[in-house]
């Protein structure tokens, strides 16, 4: 069984904990782990989130040419419409989807001194970082997740707000300052999960992975994407969403805002985990009925709200 995977520490440790899943299951004894540079690796000057599938597109490439029979990615990461003659086979079991702040100083987000700089690439984080704390001053933020601690340790930066699943699968969840619970920020859609992707009529494969799936966190991930797909929103939109199950219903929480935090448009749905697709249209429709697509319209054309 061969992996495809970027090159990067956090992916790699993706790739290799989906291989000890597969072990564990007892559904593939030899795995080969290869690794893949992607054209968002290689995009050190811009933004990580400037296209759709900067990250995936390679491997996907190398899956649908047969030099991989899987690939392993961020959820976070993958379109929600997939290259022709590829599936998701198998979503593992998903970690922590929140993000948490990482301070200097071990600050909590609250207790951060105004004025203070805040870093992040991403315009999702920023608009929630503003709406809350609209004192503190917001950077870019470029590279790997351990370049961007080290950021922080060296005082380049005061904070960070990274991914908590990237510092667990990392072995440094004890860094994190505070988790950000959704009434501060709502995480990226799919965000802790990964994607187990495989050529679609390779049924072989596609028996072997099902072993590793995780229901509920497809279930998630599901309503998420289908939110996502239904909104049109891309990468640069300040677009958070999260849906968990409770008590057998499945629950969406989502929000778009503005570039600066001050305008916001917000939703929940809830059913059972099965309509995980609906659920995420509906809440998606409730969006774009608040104003969504306005503020969707102003971060595509990079303009402040």
């Amino acid at each position: 069984m061969r992996i495809g995977t970027r090159g990067s520490t956090l992916a790699l440790a993706q790739a290799k904990s989906v291989a000890s899943l597969l072990k564990k299951a007892g559904a593939a004894s030899e795995i080969e782990i290869v690794t893949i540079k992607t054209s968002g690796d290689r995009a050190k000057t811009k933004p990580a989130a400037t296209a759709t599938g900067v990250f995936t597109k390679e491997i996907e490439k190398a899956l649908l040419r047969g030099k991989v029979d899987l690939a392993v990615h961020s959820m976070k990461d993958l379109p929600t419409t997939l290259a022709e003659g590829l599936c998701i086979g198998a979503v593992p079991e998903r970690l922590n989807p929140l993000d948490v702040l990482v301070a200097r100083d071990g600050s909590k987000f609250e207790e951060l001194k105004p004025g203070a700089t805040a870093g992040t690439g991403s315009p999702r984080r920023r608009a929630q970082i503003l709406a809350c704390r609209a004192d503190l001053r917001v950077v870019p933020l470029r590279g790997n997740l351990d370049t961007r601690l080290r950021k922080v340790s060296e005082g380049e930066i005061d904070c960070a707000v990274v991914a908590m699943a990237g510092l667990m699968r990392l072995g440094r969840a004890s860094e994190a300052s505070e988790i950000l619970i959704g009434e501060i920020m709502l995480p990226a859609p799919g965000q802790g999960a990964l994607a187990v992707e495989a050529r679609s009529d390779d049924g072989r494969v596609l028996e072997i992975v099902r072993a590793i799936n995780h229901p509920d966190s497809l279930n998630e991930v599901t309503a998420e994407r289908a939110l996502l797909r239904a909104t049109g929103a891309g990468c640069r939109t300040p677009l958070g969403a999260l849906a968990r199950i409770d008590g057998g219903r499945l629950v969406l929480k989502a929000v778009v805002l503005g570039a600066d935090g001050k305008r916001r448009c917000a939703a929940r749905q809830e059913g059972v985990p099965s309509d995980a697709e609906e659920i995420g249209r509906r809440a998606a429709e409730i969006l774009i009925e608040e104003g969504a697509g306005e503020l969707m319209k102003s971060a595509r054309a990079g303009t402040k709200e």
